[in-house]
């Protein structure tokens, strides 16, 4: 494919793997080069239009020529996966060392917290601040207190129908099974301690706020503060 699309330098490829009665089917779901992504994303949070200066001296243009400041914002900028799970029945929504992502979004804010929660609402998944939170699998017992200051933790016999049955506001679980039904039924979770962690600063940020994270401010990018300096 890199061949075929005369492609320098390296190429990422997204592919999906269906089984069927014989044998996988091999999809290519994209081929984009490598940082197709992350040049976009430190572009946004810094204010610093990365490709279209590269583009310039790929052209020719000298860095002197150029003349372009270095930038540093002063908000923190995160950047949320979107995952495809709920276009992909029977998928494993576990994660795992290969990437599952087909998307991005980025929050930005004043804290990470609030820059957090912000990625989350914008990646569909976004953390209830009330209602009530089911935990499967092995979580650490602090994180669970810290949330039960926002959710009320429930323990249903059948965690399955709590969740069919509209029982569970927000999932943290580690199990295929209960990920799968809460992305079937469109329930927001998690599944790694350090998500719940920066789920725990976003409720944190939003309580400090307003008390609630629904009313996040939004700003054009060239309005966020940045000062220039150089890295390092």
């Amino acid at each position: 494919m890199a061949e075929s699309l005369s492609t320098v330098g390296l190429l990422n490829v997204q592919l999906a793997v269906q089984e069927g009665d014989d044998g996988p089917t091999v999809y290519v779901l994209e081929a984009n080069p490598r940082s197709s992504r992350t040049v976009p994303f430190v572009s946004k949070a810094t204010g610093v239009p990365i490709a279209k200066l590269a583009a310039r001296a790929m052209a020719g243009e000298s860095l002197a020529e150029i003349d372009a400041a270095e930038q540093i914002p002063e908000q923190p900028s995160v950047k949320e996966v979107v995952l495809p799970f709920d276009r992909l029945p029977d998928s494993d929504p576990r994660l795992g060392p290969e990437m599952k992502s087909t998307g991005e979004v980025m929050g930005t804010a004043d804290s990470f917290g609030a820059a957090y929660g912000k990625a989350q609402i914008a990646a569909d998944n976004e953390i209830p601040e009330s209602g009530t939170l089911a935990v499967d699998g092995d979580w650490p017992a602090a994180v669970i207190d810290e949330f039960t200051e926002y959710l009320d933790a429930i323990d249903p016999d059948d965690l399955d129908a709590a969740l069919k049955e509209g029982r569970v506001d927000f999932l943290l679980s580690t199990e295929r099974d209960s990920l799968r039904t809460a992305v079937d039924e469109e329930i927001p979770y998690l599944s790694t301690e350090a998500s719940a962690r920066a789920a725990l600063a976003a409720l944190e940020a939003g309580a400090e706020a307003d008390g609630s994270l629904a009313g996040v401010d939004v700003a054009a990018l060239s309005d966020r503060p940045t000062r220039e300096e150089n890295w390092g």
